[in-house]
């Protein structure tokens, strides 16, 4: 296999820091683009289009076709298929190398095999290899790291075919390029831990890369990719040797062609981090061709780390890095692989918005991150921030209260926090406190129970006792100004059953049961007196009020009044009453509220006609009455007096 020589000195790179540079590259041609399609899902596809499809032209394989069945008929097969294998072999051998050998070159392509007879040993065994399909005999091609070449009649004459020197364009691997290719093979579990361990570098190397393998045509074929790969290496165009490679790989998934992939990759990546140009298509191919525990991947993860510090540190560009992250997690077809990029793309994220104080969408990103790696240290420090500050600045504490439980469900590790917990406890308590205060006390009623059965079932919580005494005594005050002193004191029994040691709450109770107590004496007099009263004004009423009264005038804000100066009442027994007032004489009723005082005058014509005066006092003489107006007092004092 035409090899073109290769230094060691990209082995230095293989697990250092990793960049990229150009776009990621595009197929040659559409004949290229459908072909690694069909190979991607397992399609059929030709060895000849692989070889072709490097640089293909329109009408190319119908060319090639042509063209092979041209070099077979000048053959003059029928005349050769009469000797004997042995003799058949040599005799196509000479030939073909007669017409179409030229001059051999390292570097030469597969169509200059067909346009200026310009070989290598892959060209010049893909062209026998052809044609001896075209005999129908068998074959084998042979690979070594620095060669390939073929033997025909593999079961029988065993005829070697070879097309170079394959001494030429050979490899010289030192001690260190050896050892990072044997530990390349134990990352990737191609050699066993015991292995590694108990057998001499030199040896697995020869082992395992100067091996002699048996390949098919269309493997072969793949190493046309891999030589022009090999090209672009030399030129330090890592991106595209790349881009060869891993067309190869697609075809001939050997270890040789991952490793070289691979080194490519990370050379490309080196060379592009240099010059601040990153290519998310780059590094899916690699996070895409290798398992998520060997340095290759280790490696691109500290790439993107790098990529996050040039674009969201150093020289902030925000766009361009949210692009390049889903542009990349489009690329990478393992979800597992994709998680630690995932975790780095949210924490810098979260930071970006942390910084612009868009709390709400820094948490989010948060909690992306946290689901990936919820024993990060960091990222629970940032969560703690953001929680922290939250809760100081808010000073809603029900809607505090609904954002921490969102926090507890999201990062449950918060609820390990006592200082986070205790800010808890004290909204919790705050906002009873603030139900009582705005007179809610159904509600405040209903999350105090809700407090209280919290407290019985979790006993390791801790409350601030002297806070959440302060709850009950709230619930006390709402009651006293409502002059209910029973319920005042239950509310301070029900806060000691749960706090019987509260020095706070044993003083109010004991205050508000001697308060209680007074109370209950003071409401006691108040309520004799106000009987007394009422029975006072009822006797007299009833002794005076039968009997007639007629207006001697009235009073309003101490000026004089206009109340009707004809204005008379006659009562007599038995609730009977005739009165006079603007013109009109009425018969009816009269009924008296001791408590309130209200005179009713009731006519019989119609029940629903009545007037009512309040009577502010009455003896055997003298009677005040205040008319009203509809409900209210109309302000102003009739003085009435018996009549003459």
């Amino acid at each position: 296999m035409n090899l073109i020589r290769l230094s060691t000195f990209f082995i230095a790179f293989l697990f250092g820091q990793i960049l990229f540079a150009q776009d990621s590259l595009s197929s040659h041609s559409s004949f290229q683009k459908d072909l690694f399609e069909r190979i991607k899902d397992s399609s059929e596809y030709t060895a000849l289009e692989v070889m072709i499809s490097i640089n293909y032209d329109e009408g190319l394989e119908q060319k090639m076709n042509e063209d092979l069945n041209q070099l077979y008929k000048s053959l003059d097969p029928e005349k050769l298929k009469s000797k004997k294998t042995k003799k058949l072999i040599k005799e196509i051998y000479s030939q073909v190398h007669a017409k179409k050998l030229k001059k051999y070159e390292e570097e030469a392509e597969f169509m200059q095999l067909f346009n200026e007879g310009i070989y290598n040993c892959v060209s010049a065994t893909a062209l026998y290899a052809l044609m001896l399909d075209r005999f129908e005999l068998d074959y084998e091609i042979r690979e070594t790291p620095n060669h390939v070449y073929l033997i025909a009649d593999p079961k029988g004459e065993k005829v070697l075919i070879e097309t170079t020197n394959p001494k030429n364009g050979t490899v010289e691997y030192d001690y260190k390029t050896q050892k990072e290719y044997v530990n390349y093979l134990r990352q990737n579990k191609l050699i066993s831990e015991e292995e590694y361990e108990n057998t001499p570098i030199g040896q697995l190397f020869d082992k395992h890369f100067d091996s002699n393998k048996i390949i098919n045509l269309k493997e072969l074929a793949a190493l046309l990719y891999y030589n022009e790969g090999i090209k672009q290496w030399n030129e330090e165009k890592y991106a595209e040797a790349a881009d060869f490679f891993t067309k190869a790989y697609a075809i001939y998934p050997s270890a040789n062609i991952h490793y070289m992939t691979n080194t490519a990759l990370i050379n490309a990546l080196s060379k592009c981090e240099n010059e601040k140009d990153f290519n998310p298509h780059l590094l899916a191919d690699l996070v895409n061709l290798n398992e998520m525990d060997n340095d290759y991947a280790q490696g691109g993860i500290a790439h993107f780390a790098y990529i996050g510090d040039e674009w969201m540190v150093n020289r902030p560009q925000a766009d361009k890095y949210m692009e390049y992250y889903q542009t990349l997690e489009a690329s990478i077809h393992d979800s597992a692989k994709l998680e630690p990029y995932t975790l780095d793309y949210y924490w810098r994220l979260s930071y970006l918005q942390y910084s612009k104080q868009k709390l709400g969408e820094s948490l989010r990103s948060l909690k992306t991150a946290y689901r990936l790696n919820s024993e990060n240290l960091e990222i629970q420090e940032r969560v703690f921030g953001i929680a922290a500050e939250h809760m100081m600045n808010d000073k809603n504490h029900k809607e505090n209260l609904d954002s921490m439980d969102y926090y507890f469900k999201a990062f449950p590790f918060l609820k390990e926090n006592q200082k986070v917990m205790n800010y808890y406890h004290y909204a919790e308590i705050r906002v009873i406190r603030e139900a009582f205060h705005y007179g809610n006390v159904e509600s405040g009623l209903n999350l105090l129970s809700q407090m209280e059965d919290k407290i019985q079932s979790e006993p390791n919580l801790t409350y601030d006792e002297n806070y959440m005494a302060e709850a009950y005594l709230d619930l006390a005050s709402y009651y006293a100004r409502k002059e209910n002193i029973n319920q005042m004191g239950a509310a301070l029994k029900r806060g000691l059953n749960l706090l019987p040691n509260s020095v706070l709450l044993q003083n109010r109770y004991e205050a508000a049961k001697q308060f209680s107590s007074n109370w209950n004496r003071q409401q006691q007099i108040i309520s004799a007196m106000e009987t007394s009263e009422k029975e006072t004004f009822k006797q007299q009423f009833e002794r005076y009020f039968v009997n007639c009264w007629e207006n001697t005038g009235s009073k309003k804000d101490d000026e004089e009044g206009d109340y009707d100066k004809n204005f008379k009442i006659y009562g007599y027994d038995d609730d009977e009453v005739t009165y006079v007032l603007n013109g009109k004489t009425e018969k009816g009723t009269y009924s008296i509220r001791t408590k309130s005082r209200l005179l009713y005058l009731i006519p019989k014509r119609n029940k629903d006609d009545y007037i009512m005066y309040k009577v502010e006092s009455i003896n055997d003489t003298y009677m005040v009455l205040m008319p009203l107006n509809g409900r209210y007092l109309s302000g102003e004092r009739v003085y009435m007096r018996t009549c003459n």
